[in-house]
């Protein structure tokens, strides 16, 4: 594992290129460093992920592309019912609250995307049932750029790809067969969502960031950003904020609640913010983000597994439907009703 000085690095940076078509030994030496990472700070870059760039820049050019349009525009896919797909306002949604922190709207604007149906064989009443219609629900989609739901489903199933990978990685890693998770994210309720930091002019309100202090509430992140620090911080083992700084063609990956539950706290969903800079030059720029949330299946029992129990460490956890704590989370953070 990558490190600083002495001590860990807060996202190491882990080559995943041996797990594919690896040895069992060599597939297993990546899982090592990858559950070291998620228990140290729950944060660690990947490469060797075999996403294609053009893929990732395709999907940010048509980004660049919506988010320049006009409010007016923008608005036309403004979603329908609470927390649905299309557009975020800028302030529209606080992260920070759903740690039921007191904080305003975080100074950003979003696309957000439901979970994508056209390759995946889902039984109908898993999608069409009261609860499966909160997950499943039909995406918007701009007329502007005419290349953007290509791109975004592009993009949306190399991120799904790679985030079962990453699940079969951390099944070994957990001491468990590698398809352990496989058959609780086979109906996943994933969500794609672009973000764009705008310029910031002037003061912000108290406790105001590009995005709050929070912790992810899926059970892994899979994350492209742009290049540079005073941008994405993680709370450190020290109790004081560090920057994550991505490097060249890796992803940022963390653990959520979720997966942090599953292993009994033993990985853990660690407090992180994209801070307002205080920089002037760095004031004036916008930002972008790609987060993918990877979330299991609404049905998914989430328990602690049994090699995360014993040994002095107790249960943590009750067991909860994975439905039912994302939409605990979900409905928090929204500020503007409506929008």
């Amino acid at each position: 594992m990558t490190q600083i000085g002495s001590a860990p690095a807060v996202a190491p940076v882990i080559d995943i290129a041996p797990y594919f078509g690896g040895s069992s030994d060599e597939k297993r030496a990546v899982a090592r460093q990858f559950g070291a990472a998620c228990e140290y700070t729950g944060f660690l870059m990947v490469t060797g992920h075999g996403v294609r760039a053009d893929v990732t820049q395709h999907m940010l050019q048509t980004c660049r592309v919506f988010f320049a349009l006009s409010e007016a525009e923008k608005r036309l896919v403004i979603p329908r019912v609470e927390n649905g797909p299309g557009y975020r306002p800028i302030a529209s949604t606080s992260l920070a609250r759903t740690l039921d922190a007191v904080a305003p709207g975080d100074l950003n604007e979003g696309y957000l995307i439901s979970p994508l149906l056209a390759h995946r064989n889902l039984p109908t009443d898993y999608v069409t049932c009261d609860e499966g219609r909160k997950w499943f629900r039909d995406n918007l989609w701009p007329n502007a750029p005419p290349d953007f739901q290509t791109a975004w489903v592009a993009y949306y199933a190399a991120m799904e790809a790679l985030a079962s990978t990453l699940l079969r990685i951390a099944a070994l890693a957990l001491d468990l067969p590698e398809t352990h998770f496989d058959q609780r994210i086979d109906r996943h309720t994933s969500q794609l969502t672009a973000r764009r930091y705008p310029p910031v002019a002037g003061e912000v309100l108290p406790n105001q960031e590009r995005a709050g202090a929070h912790s992810d509430y899926g059970a892994i992140t899979i994350l492209w950003k742009d290049a540079g620090s005073d941008s994405l911080q993680v709370m450190g083992k020290n109790g004081e904020w560090q920057d994550v700084v991505p490097v060249a063609d890796a992803f940022i990956i963390n653990v959520g609640d979720l997966l942090a539950q599953w292993t009994n706290d033993r990985w853990v969903s660690t407090l992180h913010r994209v801070v307002t800079p205080r920089d002037p030059a760095a004031r004036a720029s916008s930002r972008y983000s790609l987060p993918f949330f990877f979330k299991p299946n609404y049905d998914a029992v989430i328990e602690p597994i049994p090699s995360c129990i014993g040994n002095g460490r107790p249960a943590k956890y009750a067991p909860i439907r994975a439905g039912d704590h994302m939409a605990m989370k979900r409905h928090k953070h929204v500020v503007a009703e409506g929008y």
